[in-house]
């Protein structure tokens, strides 16, 4: 199975938000979401989903639930998903401390 990614445009939060990524192994993604806490902190989660269509080829949707053999993608698109948020996590640090004022900066050494 290939895993592919798909990236989306930042949005405000609302309730037309797009995930930041959606990350897709078969049947079964993860998208990726940019949230707000009450207290302004900025953090990412991720959902789950699954596409199905029917026999007939009439009706398709995505469901929130999974079967056994949905497994190995379920563990596929999680572990990626971490990796994506931790990453990115890492690199809105390393990107908030190298504009940090040089005051800040030696408050910190």
């Amino acid at each position: 199975m290939t895993t592919n990614v798909t990236q989306k445009p930042t949005t405000t939060l609302d309730s037309n938000q797009q995930p930041l990524e959606t990350i897709r192994e078969g049947a079964v993604a993860a998208s990726i979401w940019s949230r707000q806490s009450s207290a302004g902190h900025d953090y990412l989660e991720f959902s789950l989903s699954r596409s199905w269509k029917s026999k007939s080829g009439d009706k398709e949707g995505y469901s929130q639930n999974f079967f056994d053999n949905n497994e190995e993608a379920l563990l596929k698109v999680v572990t990626d998903a971490c990796r994506y948020m931790r990453a990115r996590q890492t690199q809105t640090a390393a990107s908030d401390a190298s504009s940090a004022p040089i005051s800040d900066e030696l408050e910190q050494a």
